[in-house]
């Protein structure tokens, strides 16, 4: 039992020994220089490292390309520079630089790298500049890396600059992450406290109660109501007949007409009685039966006939006064 106690601390020093090997930090930091007066318009920006002894190092800057212009790139004593020009954007540069030296160095600057400010760029103004993917190697092959950091350089006055650095960690990254996003954040809020004051200052928009106003208008109870009244009633339209009007009958003795319903059957089915010897005095011709003279005297209603001619021409004289 004690033998294998032993073994596991032995274990664990042997472990706590390489790990505390693991993480052990390098020495090495980039560093960046400017000088606060400016002189003809022109800023230089100092680039080296310190720290481990180097003798190769790549490094990549961004600057924007409206306020600064990049006039030329000075090696260091000892060293020379290859580079190379990227265009990011329309208003964005990236320089990817190499610079080799063949003494090993453990604290220099190795490049100079002279700028020229912009009309753009007037006093007041800020302007930054990103380094980053820094690499430095020794003779022996070994590599010391930095994650770079962020330059902001304002223009105070005409001839003056003044250079804030800030390392490009995590924290850099959450703060520049919320320095971009907080405009958009603020503008939201704003919006929505101005949507809320406005929907709160607008009048309500009365909505119709109809249902109620239709069972109040059912109950007789409630009535009289101000501006209610009772549900009309539904009038059914009725069917009408259309009657044709009936063809008129032409009765020329209608005046004369029996007013009685009743039907005198005997009369009905009584044949015509005719008197045959009406006319049997009548003087008639040689040959023929028919009447062809009337005798006046059959007719004979004792009236002369001259008081009839005599009415006939009063009559006739009156028409005439009349027309």
């Amino acid at each position: 039992m004690k033998k294998v106690l032993c073994s596991l601390l032995i274990l664990i020093i042997c472990l706590s020994t390489y790990t505390v090997h693991a993480i052990s930090f390098s020495k090495f930091e980039a560093t960046f220089e400017t000088d606060d007066e400016v002189k003809n318009n022109q800023p230089v920006l100092y680039f080296g490292w310190r720290g481990e002894e180097a003798m190769k190092i790549d490094m990549s800057f961004e600057i924007d390309t409206s306020m600064l212009e990049v006039l030329s790139i000075s090696p260091g004593d000892t060293f020379k520079v290859d580079y190379n020009v990227e265009h990011l954007s329309n208003h964005k540069d990236k320089y990817n630089l190499t610079f080799v030296s063949d003494t090993p160095l453990k604290e220099v600057i190795y490049a100079g790298v002279v700028t020229k400010i912009k009309d753009k760029y007037k006093v007041g103004k800020s302007t930054e500049i990103k380094a980053y993917d820094i690499v430095a190697e020794n003779a022996d092959g070994k590599k010391y890396r930095s994650l770079g950091y962020y330059i902001k350089l304002k223009r105070e006055t005409k001839y003056h600059m003044l250079a804030i650095r800030s390392e490009n960690n995590d924290q850099t990254k959450r703060e520049r992450l919320i320095n971009t996003l907080l405009p958009f954040i603020i503008t939201f809020i704003v919006l929505c406290f101005a949507v809320i004051i406005v929907i709160l200052l607008l009048p309500k928009k009365g909505i119709e109660d109809r249902r109620s106003k239709i069972n109040a208008q059912l109950d007789p109870e409630n009535y009289p109501i101000p501006g209610v009244g009772p549900l009309p009633k539904i009038k059914k339209k009725e069917k009408v007949d259309i009657i044709e009007p009936e063809e008129k009958v032409i009765q020329p003795l209608k005046e004369f007409l029996s007013k009685s319903t009743d039907v005198n059957e005997e009369l009905k089915n009584k044949e015509l009685e005719v008197d045959k010897d009406m006319f049997k005095n009548n003087p008639t011709k040689e040959g023929e039966d028919n009447l062809i003279n009337i005798n006046p005297l059959a007719f004979d209603d004792g009236e002369e006939l001259s008081d009839v001619i005599d009415n006939q021409k009063e009559s006739d004289d009156d028409d005439i006064d009349t027309l």
